[in-house]
């Protein structure tokens, strides 16, 4: 008894202005900020910052419905978490990023907000204990929780009688995870360690080279994160002001990177990681990653 058009099935449904959401999704993932988004397309601010939360929630759908149809992981993994923060430097946040070394797709996000560390004044030490009394300590494994829901997700794609091949940095939670994980057996994990390095300008030793060659996948990822995105760089006004807007613009940011940015930018025959990766024939433009609206029900998420 009730009625319904087309539209309530697109992306762009109850919007006055439905031209806009790819215009934005392009100036969010080409290292605009809100305020200069709204500045070339003559709309308000806060109207991008919609838009930015209802296409990165999309992106959420999106990359969980894609990886669904992954069947066997049969590539190296490599994982580290991005830091970055919320707010202020006293809301960091680590997001892991499970990449395949081969394709260099991006499987998996998980995010593990902190508590903020390293050296600090008394008087910064004071403001963070106000903002914990206020908001609560985060919690203390909060990396190990992470890259648990990780692995969880990792060992779904593995067949039985194989084992995954996950390569990290000496993080200290890591192995904390994979030690709880009840298919601990079946995790070969290679570490390797991040080596202090010598003065800018100096020869890396041998150690840094092996680190940077074995962890070169992910750490691409993240400067491409910290390129693409304006909330993510060193020196910046245009940070995230909540962890979920962050998490909605990270996971918008993985979804063009695996489906629409080329593996080559000036080939346009290198394809794309999902081509590479076996769950598309050719890449996606933004038309056909906004080309229909997705329901949480219809994807399998997780918590």
């Amino acid at each position: 008894g009730r009625t319904f058009s087309q539209q309530t099935f697109a992306t762009s449904y109850y919007l006055k202005k439905p031209n806009l959401l790819i215009s934005v999704a392009k100036g969010l993932v080409g290292g605009q900020a809100h305020r200069q988004i709204a500045r070339s397309e003559s709309c308000a601010a806060s109207t991008v910052t919609r838009l930015a939360a209802r296409l990165g929630r999309h992106g959420i759908l999106l990359q969980a419905l894609l990886v669904s149809f992954i069947g066997v992981i049969e590539e190296v993994i490599v994982y580290d978490h991005f830091e970055t923060f919320g707010i202020s430097q006293y809301f960091p946040f680590g997001a892991g990023t499970a990449v395949g070394q081969e394709t260099r797709f991006i499987y998996f996000l998980d995010a593990a907000p902190h508590r903020r560390t390293g050296s600090m004044s008394p008087v910064q030490k004071k403001r963070r204990a106000e903002l914990e009394e206020r908001h609560g300590r985060p919690p203390r494994d909060s990396y190990a929780r992470a890259a648990a829901e990780t692995l969880g997700f990792l060992m779904s794609k593995v067949p039985p009688d194989s084992s995954l091949h996950l390569v990290s940095d000496d993080h200290r939670q890591y192995p904390r995870a994979i030690v709880r994980h009840p298919e601990r057996r079946r995790i070969e994990h290679a570490v390797y360690p991040n080596p202090k390095r010598g003065p800018k300008g100096s020869a890396r030793s041998a150690d840094a080279i092996t680190r940077d060659t074995q962890m070169a996948t992910v750490d691409h990822a993240h400067q491409l994160i910290r390129h693409s995105c304006s909330h993510h760089r060193r020196e910046t006004l245009a940070y995230a002001r909540r962890h979920s807007a962050l998490l909605e613009r990270l996971f918008l940011h993985v979804v063009w990177v695996n489906l629409a940015k080329l593996w080559i930018e000036n080939d346009p025959h290198s394809g794309t990681r999902a081509m590479r990766a076996g769950l598309t024939d050719e890449r996606w433009d933004w038309e056909r990653i906004l080309a229909r609206r997705l329901q949480p029900h219809e994807v399998d998420l997780s918590a």
